[in-house]
Protein backbone atom coordinates (compact mmCIF):
# COMPACT_ATOMS: atom_id res chain seq x y z
CA UNK A 1 0.00 0.00 0.00
CA UNK A 2 1.71 3.26 -1.06
CA UNK A 3 0.83 7.10 -1.03
CA UNK A 4 -2.03 7.01 -3.88
CA UNK A 5 -4.17 9.77 -5.21
CA UNK A 6 -7.90 7.72 -4.09
CA UNK A 7 -6.12 7.99 0.01
CA UNK A 8 -8.08 9.78 2.08
CA UNK A 9 -6.15 12.86 4.29
CA UNK A 10 -5.57 11.64 7.69
CA UNK A 11 -5.05 14.05 10.58
CA UNK A 12 -2.64 12.73 13.73
CA UNK A 13 -3.37 14.38 16.78
CA UNK A 14 -0.99 14.09 19.06
CA UNK A 15 1.08 16.06 21.95
CA UNK A 16 4.40 18.06 21.38
CA UNK A 17 7.15 16.43 22.05
CA UNK A 18 10.39 18.56 23.06
CA UNK A 19 13.59 16.87 21.93
CA UNK A 20 14.47 15.89 25.12
CA UNK A 21 11.28 14.12 25.78
CA UNK A 22 11.93 10.26 25.97
CA UNK A 23 10.21 7.44 27.08
CA UNK A 24 8.07 4.24 25.95
CA UNK A 25 5.02 6.99 24.86
CA UNK A 26 7.08 9.22 23.45
CA UNK A 27 9.24 6.96 21.51
CA UNK A 28 6.11 4.49 20.86
CA UNK A 29 4.27 8.06 19.93
CA UNK A 30 7.06 8.88 17.28
CA UNK A 31 7.09 5.41 15.50
CA UNK A 32 3.61 5.08 14.69
CA UNK A 33 3.91 8.95 13.40
CA UNK A 34 6.64 7.96 11.19
CA UNK A 35 4.55 4.82 9.59
CA UNK A 36 2.02 6.47 8.80
CA UNK A 37 3.71 9.18 7.34
CA UNK A 38 5.78 6.67 5.18
CA UNK A 39 2.24 5.27 4.14
CA UNK A 40 0.50 8.14 3.73
CA UNK A 41 2.94 10.92 2.31
CA UNK A 42 1.53 14.62 2.12
CA UNK A 43 -1.88 12.92 2.64
CA UNK A 44 -1.33 13.08 6.25
CA UNK A 45 -1.70 16.38 8.46
CA UNK A 46 -0.27 16.77 12.24
CA UNK A 47 -1.40 18.65 14.85
CA UNK A 48 0.42 18.84 17.68
CA UNK A 49 -1.15 19.91 21.46
CA UNK A 50 1.45 22.28 23.09
CA UNK A 51 1.48 22.67 26.90
CA UNK A 52 -0.54 26.05 27.90
CA UNK A 53 2.28 28.12 29.03
CA UNK A 54 1.25 30.35 31.99
CA UNK A 55 -2.02 29.12 32.34
CA UNK A 56 -3.09 29.35 36.36
CA UNK A 57 -4.66 27.21 38.77
CA UNK A 58 -8.05 28.29 37.90
CA UNK A 59 -7.77 27.74 34.15
CA UNK A 60 -6.57 24.57 34.59
CA UNK A 61 -8.99 23.88 37.36
CA UNK A 62 -11.97 24.82 34.54
CA UNK A 63 -10.64 22.78 31.77
CA UNK A 64 -10.50 20.19 34.07
CA UNK A 65 -13.78 20.53 34.59
CA UNK A 66 -14.63 20.38 31.73
CA UNK A 67 -13.07 17.42 30.95
CA UNK A 68 -10.27 18.52 29.04
CA UNK A 69 -6.81 17.20 29.73
CA UNK A 70 -3.47 16.71 28.36
CA UNK A 71 -3.21 20.55 27.73
CA UNK A 72 -6.73 20.58 25.42
CA UNK A 73 -8.60 23.72 25.77
CA UNK A 74 -11.59 24.94 23.59
CA UNK A 75 -9.70 26.60 21.57
CA UNK A 76 -7.74 23.70 20.56
CA UNK A 77 -10.57 21.74 19.85
CA UNK A 78 -11.69 24.38 17.52
CA UNK A 79 -8.18 24.63 15.46
CA UNK A 80 -8.46 20.81 15.36
CA UNK A 81 -11.86 21.18 13.63
CA UNK A 82 -10.89 24.56 11.12
CA UNK A 83 -8.13 22.23 10.21
CA UNK A 84 -10.10 19.26 8.93
CA UNK A 85 -12.53 21.43 7.70
CA UNK A 86 -10.26 23.43 5.40
CA UNK A 87 -8.08 20.43 4.44
CA UNK A 88 -10.85 17.98 3.69
CA UNK A 89 -9.91 15.42 6.52
CA UNK A 90 -11.93 12.08 6.41
CA UNK A 91 -9.99 10.37 8.71
CA UNK A 92 -8.81 11.70 12.71
CA UNK A 93 -6.04 9.52 14.79
CA UNK A 94 -6.15 10.22 18.03
CA UNK A 95 -2.70 9.63 19.64
CA UNK A 96 -4.39 8.38 23.32
CA UNK A 97 -7.07 8.14 24.93
CA UNK A 98 -7.17 10.93 27.15
CA UNK A 99 -8.23 12.63 23.95
CA UNK A 100 -11.82 11.01 24.04
CA UNK A 101 -13.02 14.82 24.43
CA UNK A 102 -11.65 15.10 20.95
CA UNK A 103 -13.78 12.25 19.45
CA UNK A 104 -16.98 13.10 21.31
CA UNK A 105 -16.47 16.81 20.20
CA UNK A 106 -15.76 15.60 16.36
CA UNK A 107 -18.53 12.88 16.28
CA UNK A 108 -21.01 16.67 16.83
CA UNK A 109 -19.41 18.38 14.60
CA UNK A 110 -17.53 17.17 11.97
CA UNK A 111 -17.66 13.72 9.63
CA UNK A 112 -15.15 12.18 10.21
CA UNK A 113 -13.92 8.59 10.86
CA UNK A 114 -11.96 8.52 14.20
CA UNK A 115 -9.43 6.03 15.43
CA UNK A 116 -8.24 6.42 18.66
CA UNK A 117 -4.71 4.47 19.93
CA UNK A 118 -5.02 3.36 23.60
CA UNK A 119 -1.26 3.94 24.96
CA UNK A 120 -2.61 1.76 28.46
CA UNK A 121 -5.82 1.67 30.21
CA UNK A 122 -5.45 4.93 31.20
CA UNK A 123 -7.97 5.07 34.04
CA UNK A 124 -6.33 2.21 35.44
CA UNK A 125 -2.88 3.99 35.35
CA UNK A 126 -4.36 7.37 36.99
CA UNK A 127 -6.39 5.67 39.61
CA UNK A 128 -2.98 3.67 40.59
CA UNK A 129 -1.55 7.44 41.32
CA UNK A 130 -4.52 7.98 42.96
CA UNK A 131 -3.67 5.48 45.26
CA UNK A 132 -0.25 6.40 45.61
CA UNK A 133 -0.59 10.08 46.32
CA UNK A 134 -4.15 10.01 47.72
CA UNK A 135 -4.12 13.76 46.83
CA UNK A 136 -7.13 15.97 45.64
CA UNK A 137 -5.87 16.90 42.41
CA UNK A 138 -5.35 12.93 41.52
CA UNK A 139 -8.59 11.89 42.69
CA UNK A 140 -9.81 14.83 40.27
CA UNK A 141 -7.63 13.30 37.35
CA UNK A 142 -8.54 10.06 37.59
CA UNK A 143 -12.04 11.17 37.65
CA UNK A 144 -11.72 13.17 34.54
CA UNK A 145 -9.80 10.45 32.65
CA UNK A 146 -12.42 7.71 33.54
CA UNK A 147 -14.99 9.85 31.65
CA UNK A 148 -12.65 11.19 28.64
CA UNK A 149 -11.65 7.59 28.12
CA UNK A 150 -15.33 6.36 27.63
CA UNK A 151 -15.29 9.26 25.40
CA UNK A 152 -12.60 7.58 23.27
CA UNK A 153 -14.36 4.30 23.24
CA UNK A 154 -17.83 5.46 22.58
CA UNK A 155 -16.90 8.13 19.82
CA UNK A 156 -14.23 6.08 17.88
CA UNK A 157 -14.94 3.95 14.99
CA UNK A 158 -11.38 1.54 15.55
CA UNK A 159 -9.67 1.57 18.97
CA UNK A 160 -5.85 0.60 18.62
CA UNK A 161 -5.00 -1.10 21.67
CA UNK A 162 -1.25 -2.21 23.09
CA UNK A 163 -2.29 -5.51 24.71
CA UNK A 164 -5.09 -8.14 25.03
CA UNK A 165 -5.17 -7.29 28.79
CA UNK A 166 -5.96 -3.64 28.16
CA UNK A 167 -8.13 -4.78 25.63
CA UNK A 168 -10.14 -6.65 28.07
CA UNK A 169 -10.01 -4.06 30.85
CA UNK A 170 -11.26 -1.28 27.97
CA UNK A 171 -14.45 -3.04 26.54
CA UNK A 172 -15.53 -4.15 30.16
CA UNK A 173 -19.16 -3.56 29.58
CA UNK A 174 -19.13 -2.46 25.81
CA UNK A 175 -21.32 -4.27 23.94
CA UNK A 176 -19.24 -4.39 20.53
CA UNK A 177 -16.65 -2.17 19.90
CA UNK A 178 -13.55 -2.74 16.12
CA UNK A 179 -10.22 -3.39 18.16
CA UNK A 180 -6.77 -3.79 16.69
CA UNK A 181 -3.89 -4.56 18.91
CA UNK A 182 -0.83 -2.26 18.01
CA UNK A 183 2.00 -3.46 20.12
CA UNK A 184 5.09 -1.59 21.55
CA UNK A 185 7.87 -1.28 18.69
CA UNK A 186 11.26 0.18 19.19
CA UNK A 187 13.37 1.50 16.59
CA UNK A 188 16.56 -0.41 15.25
CA UNK A 189 19.69 1.69 15.77
CA UNK A 190 22.14 2.24 12.46
CA UNK A 191 24.49 -0.34 13.48
CA UNK A 192 22.09 -3.04 14.79
CA UNK A 193 23.09 -6.23 12.47
CA UNK A 194 26.04 -6.08 14.22
CA UNK A 195 24.68 -6.12 17.94
CA UNK A 196 24.66 -9.57 18.75
CA UNK A 197 27.84 -10.42 19.66
CA UNK A 198 28.84 -9.34 23.71
CA UNK A 199 32.03 -8.29 24.50
CA UNK A 200 33.55 -10.34 27.25
CA UNK A 201 33.72 -8.05 30.19
CA UNK A 202 35.56 -8.27 33.62
CA UNK A 203 32.43 -7.56 35.60
CA UNK A 204 29.41 -8.87 33.21
CA UNK A 205 26.17 -7.49 34.48
CA UNK A 206 22.27 -7.93 34.55
CA UNK A 207 21.15 -4.31 33.44
CA UNK A 208 17.62 -2.51 34.48
CA UNK A 209 16.70 0.46 32.43
CA UNK A 210 13.82 2.64 33.30
CA UNK A 211 13.26 5.98 35.25
CA UNK A 212 12.34 6.05 38.54
CA UNK A 213 9.79 8.72 38.42
CA UNK A 214 7.49 5.46 37.88
CA UNK A 215 6.38 4.20 40.52
CA UNK A 216 6.79 0.46 39.18
CA UNK A 217 10.41 1.04 38.39
CA UNK A 218 11.33 2.55 41.58
CA UNK A 219 9.62 -0.21 43.58
CA UNK A 220 10.87 -2.85 41.10
CA UNK A 221 14.17 -2.10 41.25
CA UNK A 222 14.84 -1.27 44.94
CA UNK A 223 12.95 -5.10 45.56
CA UNK A 224 15.63 -6.27 43.02
CA UNK A 225 18.64 -5.01 44.64
CA UNK A 226 17.23 -5.91 48.36
CA UNK A 227 16.46 -9.44 47.36
CA UNK A 228 18.27 -10.38 44.27
CA UNK A 229 21.51 -8.82 43.55
CA UNK A 230 23.47 -9.93 46.27
CA UNK A 231 22.89 -13.94 45.41
CA UNK A 232 23.28 -13.39 41.64
CA UNK A 233 27.04 -13.86 39.84
CA UNK A 234 26.33 -10.18 37.98
CA UNK A 235 27.06 -7.03 38.96
CA UNK A 236 23.58 -4.80 38.70
CA UNK A 237 23.52 -1.79 36.68
CA UNK A 238 20.98 0.51 36.62
CA UNK A 239 19.91 2.97 33.84
CA UNK A 240 17.55 5.84 34.17
CA UNK A 241 17.38 8.86 36.59
CA UNK A 242 15.53 9.74 39.81
CA UNK A 243 17.27 6.87 42.03
CA UNK A 244 18.93 9.58 44.65
CA UNK A 245 17.97 7.69 47.65
CA UNK A 246 19.01 3.95 46.17
CA UNK A 247 22.36 5.58 45.14
CA UNK A 248 22.70 6.79 48.20
CA UNK A 249 21.81 3.18 50.21
CA UNK A 250 24.22 1.16 47.63
CA UNK A 251 26.84 3.56 47.09
CA UNK A 252 29.51 1.54 49.24
CA UNK A 253 27.97 -1.82 47.33
CA UNK A 254 30.67 -2.78 44.41
CA UNK A 255 28.24 -4.94 43.15
CA UNK A 256 25.44 -2.41 42.24
CA UNK A 257 26.40 0.54 39.66
CA UNK A 258 23.78 3.26 38.91
CA UNK A 259 24.59 5.13 35.54
CA UNK A 260 21.68 7.66 35.08
CA UNK A 261 20.16 8.83 32.31
CA UNK A 262 22.47 7.64 29.35
CA UNK A 263 21.37 8.99 25.79
CA UNK A 264 22.68 6.03 23.89
CA UNK A 265 21.69 2.86 25.71
CA UNK A 266 23.58 0.68 22.29
CA UNK A 267 26.59 -0.51 24.12
CA UNK A 268 24.63 -0.88 27.77
CA UNK A 269 22.37 -3.57 26.35
CA UNK A 270 25.15 -5.23 23.90
CA UNK A 271 27.57 -5.75 26.70
CA UNK A 272 25.30 -7.28 29.22
CA UNK A 273 24.66 -10.67 29.79
CA UNK A 274 21.03 -10.19 30.12
CA UNK A 275 18.53 -7.43 31.31
CA UNK A 276 16.08 -8.10 34.35
CA UNK A 277 12.37 -6.48 34.64
CA UNK A 278 11.33 -6.97 38.59
CA UNK A 279 8.08 -4.39 37.61
CA UNK A 280 5.14 -5.94 39.40
CA UNK A 281 2.72 -3.44 38.57
CA UNK A 282 1.73 -0.81 36.51
CA UNK A 283 -0.42 -1.06 32.61
CA UNK A 284 0.42 -1.47 28.93
CA UNK A 285 3.89 -2.70 27.73
CA UNK A 286 7.24 -2.04 28.52
CA UNK A 287 9.58 -0.56 26.38
CA UNK A 288 12.31 -1.80 27.90
CA UNK A 289 11.39 -5.34 26.95
CA UNK A 290 10.95 -4.81 23.31
CA UNK A 291 14.83 -3.04 23.74
CA UNK A 292 16.00 -5.90 24.80
CA UNK A 293 14.68 -8.20 22.28
CA UNK A 294 16.16 -5.70 19.97
CA UNK A 295 19.40 -6.46 20.69
CA UNK A 296 19.01 -10.50 21.47
CA UNK A 297 19.25 -10.06 25.09
CA UNK A 298 17.22 -12.96 27.30
CA UNK A 299 14.84 -11.19 29.81
CA UNK A 300 14.13 -12.07 33.43
CA UNK A 301 10.81 -10.27 34.02
CA UNK A 302 7.69 -10.76 35.92
CA UNK A 303 4.35 -11.02 34.75
CA UNK A 304 3.65 -7.34 34.32
CA UNK A 305 6.52 -7.41 32.56
CA UNK A 306 5.42 -9.81 30.17
CA UNK A 307 1.98 -7.79 29.83
CA UNK A 308 1.91 -8.08 25.56
CA UNK A 309 4.56 -10.61 24.84
CA UNK A 310 2.95 -13.69 25.99
CA UNK A 311 3.34 -15.50 22.69
CA UNK A 312 7.24 -15.16 23.03
CA UNK A 313 8.24 -15.83 26.23
CA UNK A 314 9.58 -19.20 25.50
CA UNK A 315 11.80 -17.82 23.15
CA UNK A 316 12.86 -14.56 24.83
CA UNK A 317 13.19 -14.49 28.33
CA UNK A 318 11.63 -16.57 31.73
CA UNK A 319 9.07 -15.21 34.57
CA UNK A 320 10.28 -14.88 37.75
CA UNK A 321 7.73 -13.57 40.74
CA UNK A 322 9.75 -14.14 43.46
CA UNK A 323 13.60 -13.55 44.66
CA UNK A 324 14.31 -17.18 44.86
CA UNK A 325 12.65 -17.69 40.87
CA UNK A 326 15.03 -15.11 39.87
CA UNK A 327 18.18 -15.97 41.70
CA UNK A 328 17.78 -19.51 40.53
CA UNK A 329 17.09 -18.55 36.96
CA UNK A 330 19.78 -15.86 36.30
CA UNK A 331 22.04 -18.37 38.28
CA UNK A 332 21.57 -21.20 35.72
CA UNK A 333 21.71 -18.81 32.75
CA UNK A 334 24.00 -19.30 30.16
CA UNK A 335 24.60 -16.88 27.31
CA UNK A 336 24.84 -17.56 23.99
CA UNK A 337 25.16 -15.81 20.67
CA UNK A 338 22.93 -18.46 19.03
CA UNK A 339 20.29 -17.65 21.57
CA UNK A 340 20.52 -13.95 21.29
CA UNK A 341 19.89 -14.36 17.22
CA UNK A 342 16.67 -16.49 18.09
CA UNK A 343 15.64 -13.49 19.83
CA UNK A 344 16.32 -10.92 17.71
CA UNK A 345 14.42 -12.78 15.09
CA UNK A 346 11.63 -12.77 17.49
CA UNK A 347 11.62 -9.13 17.37
CA UNK A 348 11.77 -8.73 13.92
CA UNK A 349 8.69 -10.64 13.24
CA UNK A 350 6.63 -8.75 15.98
CA UNK A 351 7.98 -5.64 17.57
CA UNK A 352 10.12 -4.21 15.09
CA UNK A 353 9.33 -0.97 12.89
CA UNK A 354 8.77 -3.19 9.49
CA UNK A 355 6.08 -5.59 11.51
CA UNK A 356 4.34 -2.26 12.98
CA UNK A 357 4.23 -0.85 9.01
CA UNK A 358 2.49 -3.91 7.91
CA UNK A 359 0.18 -3.03 10.97
CA UNK A 360 -0.81 0.44 9.62
CA UNK A 361 -1.60 -0.69 6.32
CA UNK A 362 -3.54 -2.95 7.36
CA UNK A 363 -5.17 -0.50 10.00
CA UNK A 364 -5.56 2.16 6.95
CA UNK A 365 -6.78 -0.02 5.04
CA UNK A 366 -9.96 -0.69 7.40
CA UNK A 367 -10.10 3.00 8.25
CA UNK A 368 -10.59 3.72 4.44
CA UNK A 369 -13.26 1.62 3.41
Amino acid sequence: MGVSANQKKVLLVTHYWEADHFGGRQALSRKNEACLESILGDNLLRYHIKPESGAGVFRKFYELVNLRVDGLTREVLLEILELIETNNVEIVYLDGSTLGTVAKFLDKEANVTVATFFHHHETTFFYQLFAAQKSVKALMLFIAVFFVEKFAINYSRLLLILTERDREKILKGVKQKETYILPMVVNQPVEWESTVERREEDDPYVLFVGGGKLLGNHHGIDWFLANVSSQIPYKSVVIGSDYDDLESEYSNNCQVTFKGRVDDLSSYYVNATAVVCPVFYGSGMKMKVAEALMYGKYVFGTDEAFIGYEGSIEKVGVKCESAVEFVDAIGSFEYTAERAKGIKREYVLRFSGSAQLERFKEILETLQS
